[in-house]
């Protein structure tokens, strides 16, 4: 319960009693990669990335093909830390537990255009695309690249 009390101080804004109690789920005994994972989700809002980072890998730790956590680590590594070379390591580990997960495919394809490597998040985009034909902002993606982009088509 500590967890989701902390869930609702931080979206009231009162990060400290977040804090306190986040602190008292941690310190009872913890086994369950969720409750991993949501501690970790917790600090993330918080912007604590050191310890969103230590609660998804221990998530991982009980549970290594936890697509969630994997998915959060990344996550945090892209947004929180800016840290691309270990955002694209999860992703692509989660990508290889489970290949359809369009969302893994874009975030993908995002920090590869952010390298500046085109290629490869235009295949990553296409990727998205043809798991999930609707998704707008895959779509949006592709349409600002294609003018500038030289390389072969992944159709």
């Amino acid at each position: 319960p500590h967890i989701y009390i902390a869930t609702e101080y931080i979206k009231n804004g009162d990060n400290t009693r977040a804090t306190s109690e986040l602190l008292r789920a941690v310190s009872s005994d913890i086994n369950d990669e969720r409750d991993h994972n949501n501690i970790g989700i917790a600090y993330y809002q918080l912007g604590n990335y050191q310890n969103a980072i230590l609660h998804f890998k221990e998530a991982l730790r009980l549970s290594p093909d936890y697509e969630d956590a994997n998915y959060n680590l990344a996550f945090v590594y892209e947004e929180g830390l800016g840290d691309h070379e270990s955002a694209i390591s999860y992703y692509k580990k989660l990508l290889w537990l489970n290949n359809r997960n369009f969302r893994a495919h874009f975030d993908l394809g995002l920090i590869y255009l952010k390298e500046g490597m085109f290629d490869e998040a235009i295949k990553e985009f296409y990727n998205t695309l043809n798991i999930n034909p609707d998704y707008e902002e895959a779509k949006k993606a592709i349409e600002e690249i294609l003018p500038n982009w030289k390389g072969v088509s992944y159709r």
